[in-house]
């Protein structure tokens, strides 16, 4: 007996839905992996130092990234201008980038680096104790652009283990003052004594540059 063989137009019918469920496993593949792709690049944050992201705010706008600020203090108020960031929503911190030293007077009385945290959030929490002179790594995303200045959202706050603290910025203070005079011995001494402690690395390879400028 020979084999029954459906004609091609019953096969279609015989097959059709089995091809449709593997269109449907089909796409739904290829959205997961399209789904993959958006979720990797939404996770995705940039390291930036301060300069460069005062310097370029709009190649970051839209982004998450990723700085280390020494904290100054907090902001009691500021114009919100057009942007999110209103006083009764955020708080708001002032910072030096890691390239400032606060021992010099210009670099003390302006701090590079505003954030902003939401108030009730989990930064706004890990940053509630912060004293003057701690750094802290912080995710931050660029939420805009506005009179130059890029407006910063932290969303994670990292505290790091090397600091700057008020008896280092005294000392190279002081060390300054004595350059100044002409002690050279006073200053190299005052600059060795600043350089106690786990600093930052740029600040103590500062510190190195001054107490070799001293050595008469």
């Amino acid at each position: 007996m020979r084999p029954f063989l459906p004609n091609s137009a019953a096969l279609k019918y015989a097959l059709a839905p089995f091809i449709a469920l593997g269109l449907a496993w089909s796409g739904a593949s290829v959205q997961d992996s399209a789904v993959q792709k958006i979720s990797a690049a939404a996770q995705e944050i940039l390291l930036a130092s301060p300069e460069e992201l005062l310097a370029h705010p709009d190649r970051f706008l839209g982004n998450r990234v990723q700085i280390t600020v020494q904290m100054h203090s907090y902001q009691e108020s500021w114009n919100p201008f057009l942007t999110r960031f209103g006083p009764r929503e955020f708080v708001c911190l002032r910072g030096w980038s890691d390239a400032q030293f606060p021992w010099l007077r210009g670099d003390f009385e302006q701090p590079l680096m505003r954030v902003f945290a939401r108030r009730g959030s989990a930064a706004e929490w890990a940053l509630a104790d912060a004293k003057r002179y701690q750094r802290f790594e912080l995710t931050c995303a660029v939420r805009a652009v506005f009179g130059g200045q890029p407006w910063l959202e932290v969303s994670a706050v990292k505290p790091l283990a090397r600091n700057l603290g008020t008896g280092c910025v005294l000392h190279a203070a002081r060390g300054l003052e004595f350059m100044e005079k002409g002690l050279w011995q006073a200053a190299r001494l005052e600059f060795e004594r600043a350089t106690a402690g786990a600093l930052p690395r740029v600040a103590r390879e500062e510190l190195q540059r001054l107490i070799a400028l001293a050595t008469r």
